[in-house]
């Protein structure tokens, strides 16, 4: 069967490499190789102890890697097979209940929250359920990913960030050219929230940042096409020059916040506090009245 060798965070910046036996696979499931995986907040915040977790687990779960072993059903249900190289995602979808087929397999009945990969105590068999270990299992309501071959794995692990920009920039705001955006934070989620934006054909792409390491970003996201790199300023200067152009009043219309930076939504909203309309802010995962 052989042995896979894994990161297990036992408790509180308690971080062993540990071995397990590879399991067996069945019909239904697979075992990854591990190529990559990223490294996201929440793995600090289960390091240092601000997010509870149920330990011992294996962290990790911006996991890319090659498929070592498939059963023939998983083979043909997800259409890869061994020697393939895909990206995991980090929920499990039973595929059946409501939520699962209408796409919200994050609220999936049977797995929800409970059962994320890079969460999932070691106790529980097979054990290597996070992408900090040489193997990664993967269980029969697995959502997998195929990535081309040609994608260095490093950065194919991209795909979770650039899907959060993504689903949190577009799809839940529902972004439409001409409008304008706001990104509050130049972190990783809010440079691919930019890119997500841009291609969207938003008219202004704002991105703001307070944080001693946001000047490098901030030079980046000018790079990636932001407007300005800089402070919620700006973005009223623009506003303002708008407003005098167009002659009376300039409403924001819809304008889509995304914040990413406690300091500089405050500062944001300080600076736009005297003009119109009622932006659409968006914040974990959700979009709420502001």
């Amino acid at each position: 069967m052989g042995e896979a060798t894994a990161a297990v965070l036992h408790g509180v910046e308690d971080l062993r490499i540990e071995t397990f036996d590879l399991p067996k696979v069945r019909t239904d499931d697979a075992v990854l190789r591990v190529e990559a995986c990223g490294l996201c907040g929440t793995d600090h915040e289960l390091f240092m102890g601000h997010i509870p977790a149920p330990y011992p687990i294996v962290p990790g779960h911006e996991t890319v890697g090659t498929i070592e072993a498939i059963g023939d059903q998983a083979a043909a249900k997800w259409q890869i097979n061994v020697g393939d190289r895909v990206a995991v995602e980090c929920w499990q979808s039973c595929g059946a209940c409501e939520s699962c087929r209408t796409g919200v397999y994050r609220r999936c009945v049977k797995h929800g929250q409970t059962d994320l990969y890079g969460m999932i105590p070691t106790d529980r068999e097979p054990s290597l359920f996070g992408g900090y270990a040489t193997h990664h299992y993967l269980s029969p309501d697995s959502l997998v990913l195929p990535v081309p071959a040609e994608l260095n794995p490093v950065e194919a692990t991209l795909f979770n960030p650039l899907g959060a920009g993504i689903k949190w920039g577009v799809e839940i705001p529902g972004t439409q050219p001409g409008d304008y955006v706001a990104v509050l934070g130049p972190g990783i989620r809010g440079l691919c929230a930019l890119v997500a934006t841009r291609d969207a054909g938003a008219e202004f792409i704002a991105v703001t940042g307070y944080g001693p390491n946001d000047h490098p970003r901030l030079e980046m996201a000018e790079a990636m096409g932001a407007d300005e790199g800089n402070f919620a300023p700006l973005l009223r200067n623009f506003l303002t020059n708008q407003r005098s152009e167009g002659g009376g009043s300039f409403g924001l219309g819809k304008t889509i916040l995304w914040r990413y930076s406690g300091i500089a939504t405050v500062l944001f909203f300080s600076e736009l506090s005297e003009f119109e309309g009622q932006p659409s802010f968006i914040h974990n995962r959700e979009t709420v009245a502001n």
